[in-house]
Parts: C-alpha cells; structure tokens; sequence
C-alpha cells in the first residue's frame, strides 16, 4: 500500500516544486514532440488517485491500532499504552478525513468544470493537517500527563 501512494506522491512533489521554481512544464516524448507533465483536465483525476492513495494507507494505520487497543488485555498493555492506542486511532482517522475532503474537492472542480482549481485540493493537506493535528495533540497531551500523574 504505501508504495501504491509514494508514486502519485513524488509526481505531485515534482510537479509542484518544479511550478513553484519555475522549471519545466513539459517533457520531450518520441520524435522531440514537447508534452504538458500533466494536462490541466487530469489535475483532479491526479489528485483524487493522491488523495485515495492517501487514506487507503491512514485507514490502514487506523485499523492496526484499533486491532491493538481490541487485543489491549491479551498484549497486556498498560493504561498509558491503552490511551496511546486510541489517540493513534484518531489522529489516523483525522488523516482520513482530511484525504476525504480533498476528494471531494478534486471531484467538484471535475463536475464544475473548473480542472484548473484542483490544486485547491492539494492545498487542504497542509492548511487542515497542521491546525487539526496541533489542537487534538495538546488536548490529548494534556489527558496523558493527567493519566501520568495519576500512575
């Protein structure tokens, strides 16, 4: 799985850098015929593809975690171990649900005809990821030093 999601990652990458630095748009392809790295119209095709990519591999980390909190007594983890394995589960699932959002706004620049704004998208991963991943952190940060202090 998550070298199904490094390929679209590193042509996102690479695309992106290469815009942002002002390199090349286009490849050579047979006979010196100069092509566009990607055409406009299959920028939300790429980025649904990402995006699935995405959160097949958090799904999976959710899945891993919740199968360890599910066997928490057979693994005889701890209190602390216990509530680390649920934030896990959430932290991945907020991961999702970020992938989720930017799918969906791949889909509407598709359906709107709008392909060019698909990069709006790929925009929601930094812009949502950062903020949503702070504030759950230091609420559950505080929650553990809690159970901490309790121990």
């Amino acid at each position: 799985m998550v070298l199904f999601y490094v390929y679209p990652l590193k042509f996102v990458f690479t695309m992106l850098v290469n815009r942002m630095l002002g390199g090349p748009r286009e490849i050579e392809v047979a006979q010196g015929v100069m092509e566009p790295v990607i055409a406009t119209g299959d920028l939300p095709t790429l980025m649904i593809i990402f995006g699935l990519g995405y959160m097949a591999v958090f799904l999976l980390f959710a899945a891993m975690y919740y199968r360890a909190y599910r066997a928490r007594e057979e693994l005889s983890l701890t209190r602390l171990e216990v509530f680390d394995t649920r934030v896990s589960v959430f932290a991945s699932l907020i991961s999702v649900g970020v992938a989720i959002a930017s799918i969906l706004v791949a889909t509407w620049t598709m359906l709107t005809g709008h392909p060019g704004r698909a990069g709006l998208a790929g925009m929601l991963y930094p812009v949502l990821i950062a903020p949503s991943m702070t504030i759950f952190h230091t609420i559950m940060g505080s929650k553990r030093r809690k159970i901490e202090a309790s121990l």
